[in-house]
């Protein structure tokens, strides 16, 4: 992707920033996508990444995930975000209590750190803006300033999301569509120097964001219940890719 449209992307987050959650997250549905989202970074974190020492969130946006990383980076959890709107509303979000975060603004492309400075990496609702081929440059530079032995944790929008929407799309945008999402076999086939530890799928049925006002626990087991089986996770929105990056030689 040429640097111009990456920028142009700021821009555009910066008119939306200060709407950004209520316009996704306001609604039955994204009440609920909210709540079960951050239910899974926080067991991927708790069962394949552990606490750690520091750790890098990018593009943060408002924060709306940034204290359930928190806890896993005991001494300091940096956040790189290029848009000026988004790191106003992550400021507002965020407690300016709260010490043990380090905010910067930077490209992801060209991130303000030096080789191997975090034990984890992790970031969500980004890298599917961006063509696949762009998506694996990302991807290069999240490892770079990841130490060896430590983790990278990538959400992907799902190439097989709905399956009927996927026909669908494959039959009148088949290109645009597959610009930006990936399969998981194509996940575990992606160049970078680290072992695929799992490929979690999330963000799936529509349906159950209806009900989650009004039984918000018997949707949130059935939704992990759902997410259990592997033909749903096959048809997920989202999947979170977790690598544990290479051991020096």
């Amino acid at each position: 992707m040429a640097r111009a449209e990456y920028f142009n992307l700021r821009e555009d987050y910066n008119k939306q920033a200060a709407q950004y959650m209520e316009r996704r997250f306001s609604d039955h549905s994204g009440q609920f996508y909210n709540v079960v989202h951050r239910e899974m970074v926080e067991d991927i974190f708790s069962h394949l990444v552990g606490e750690t020492d520091c750790g890098l969130e990018v593009a943060p946006g408002p924060g709306r995930l940034t204290d359930v990383l928190l806890p896993w980076a005991k001494e300091r959890l940096h956040v790189a975000e290029l848009s000026d709107g988004m790191i106003r509303e992550f400021s507002h979000n965020i407690s300016p209590t709260e010490h043990r975060i380090s905010l910067y603004q930077g490209d992801a492309f060209h991130l303000p750190f030096q080789d191997g400075c975090f034990n984890f990496l992790a970031t969500f609702r980004f890298v599917h803006l961006f063509p696949l081929k762009a998506q694996v440059e990302l991807l290069q530079e999240f490892f770079r300033v990841v130490q060896p032995g430590g983790y990278v944790v990538v959400e992907f929008n799902n190439l097989h999301y709905g399956v009927l929407l996927t026909l669908m799309r494959n039959r009148w945008k088949p290109e645009e569509f597959k610009e930006t999402h990936i399969s998981s076999g194509k996940i575990r086939k992606l160049p970078v120097p680290g072992r695929l530890l799992a490929v979690r799928g999330g963000g799936f049925p529509f349906m159950l964001g209806r009900l989650f006002p009004h039984f918000p626990r018997a949707t949130r087991a059935s939704y992990q219940k759902l997410g259990t089986w592997p033909l749903t996770r096959w048809m997920a929105q989202q999947l979170i890719a977790v690598w544990k990056k290479n051991e020096e030689s």
